[in-house]
């Protein structure tokens, strides 16, 4: 498949929505073509140790302070230990390719455990932080544990009171959401022009892709939530409400509405001695969304995220062709895998909302690999996108890639902004890029 050079961050030039312009439904929708993607620069992380914790590893989840000049972010992520959220002051972005001419973000705040500050503690053990937004002067947590072996957590979201003093904050949570683990993930807004439609003001969303894919959609979802409910939560383990726009289980995995013959089950384990790929260039088990949030102006929800296995095929504790032994899943070839994007229309959201539709029979209208602004960092080793957050008053996109500078034994992100021009009208789509009618 052709890789289409990205550049992102978004602000919306000549492109507004009224009531006396286009239904949300006429909207166009977005594609990867020369001209709708302009970089607009990034920044660096510090390495070293912050108070409780380190950028070194991160997961990549970060979310905006309500005035947008900081983020939250988590750190270092490691099984069952709770890696924390500091806070950093965005620095001016500049606009280059080379990673020693970007600016370094200061730190704010030092590195808490917000999980071990929970009113309730962290019974069920969590340890990744998977989204973080800010909401009403609250900071909201969705949280879950990365080596959940029996997928039965059911505790997955906190409420942060004060997130301008994280230290002496009370956390509220855990909470529990419907759906667990397929809705525990990214959250974004919506749009004031899909909120009728969709019924909701903000969606969250999780993805295949970490541990244990069968508690996990297979594929990216989006959920109706109402952070209010949140917000007024003040029982331990109460159980936030959501509805479903967009969710793939084992039996109604996304590729197969593509392609009933694509089916993640079928990876090869460590005795066999050939893999046959599928031809599957949607959706493998290795697939994994990072962020995902509604264009403004376009009816396109994106998700972010890295793929792999698509041309070699996947094995699980296989060899590789370098030969790495693999922990888990893999791809036959050690450098068979992308940074993805797959994009959905809104159209299908709202006919899930009506009941016209099923949220397990939605396929992308476009997705595949992309080639980013920091690919690969100075010693060759592939940049992956681990999270992302959207300014809505400045139109920024954000995305996290990890490793993109190695400083000691420090892998360390850089956190790039992007800008799309939203096209006027809908175009067709580019080549290189699947799109389904």
């Amino acid at each position: 498949m052709k890789r289409i050079f990205l550049v992102f961050f978004v602000a919306f030039t000549g492109f507004l929505v009224s009531g006396s312009a286009l239904c949300s439904s006429q909207l166009p929708r977005v594609y990867w073509s020369e001209g709708t993607f302009q970089y607009k620069g990034a920044f660096l992380l510090p390495s070293g140790v912050h108070g409780y914790g380190e950028f070194n590893n991160t997961g990549g989840a970060i979310g905006l302070s309500e005035d947008g000049a900081s983020f939250f972010i988590q750190g270092k992520k490691v099984l069952g230990t709770d890696s924390g959220i500091a806070e950093v002051e965005i620095p001016r972005l500049k606009n280059t390719d080379v990673v020693s001419e970007l600016n370094t973000a200061g730190v704010k705040q030092n590195f808490v455990k917000m999980m071990t500050k929970a009113s309730a503690g962290n019974p069920q053990e969590n340890d990744e932080y998977r989204g973080i937004y800010s909401y009403k002067n609250k900071l909201i947590i969705a949280a879950m544990k990365i080596y959940d072996g029996k997928a039965d957590n059911t505790q997955f979201l906190l409420r942060v009171d004060a997130p301008n003093d994280l230290t002496n904050s009370f956390v509220g949570g855990f909470y529990g959401i419907k759906d667990n683990a397929r809705t525990a993930g990214w959250i974004s807004a919506v749009p004031r022009e899909w909120q009728s439609k969709l019924g909701c003001k903000h969606l969250m969303g999780n993805s295949n892709g970490y541990s244990i894919n069968s508690r996990l959609s297979i594929g990216p979802s989006a959920y109706c939530v109402d952070l209010d409910d949140i917000i007024s939560a003040n029982t331990d383990g109460e159980i936030i409400d959501s509805i479903a726009l967009m969710s793939f289980s084992m039996e109604h995995q996304m590729q197969k509405n593509i392609n009933p013959d694509w089916n993640l089950n079928n990876a090869l384990d460590l005795e066999s001695t050939s893999i046959t790929p599928q031809g599957n260039d949607v959706l493998t088990y290795l697939s994994k969304g990072a962020f995902g949030f509604i264009v403004p102006g376009t009816r396109t929800y994106a998700v972010f995220g890295t793929s792999s296995g698509h041309e070699s095929g996947v094995g699980y504790k296989i060899i590789q062709n370098n030969g790495n032994l693999c922990s888990g899943y893999c791809s036959v070839k050690y450098d068979d895998w992308s940074n993805y994007v797959w994009f959905f229309d809104l159209n299908d959201f709202a006919l899930v909302k009506q009941g016209e539709k099923a949220a397990h029979s939605l396929v992308p209208y476009a997705y595949g690999p992309i080639d980013t602004v920091f690919e690969t960092n100075d010693r060759n080793i592939k940049t992956e996108i681990g999270g992302g957050a959207y300014d809505e008053e400045k139109g920024i996109l954000y995305l996290v890639q990890t490793p993109a500078y190695i400083e000691g034994y420090a892998r360390l992100p850089v956190i790039t902004a992007y800008k799309i021009n939203v096209p006027r009208n809908v175009l067709p789509s580019p080549p290189g890029v699947v799109q389904f009618h």
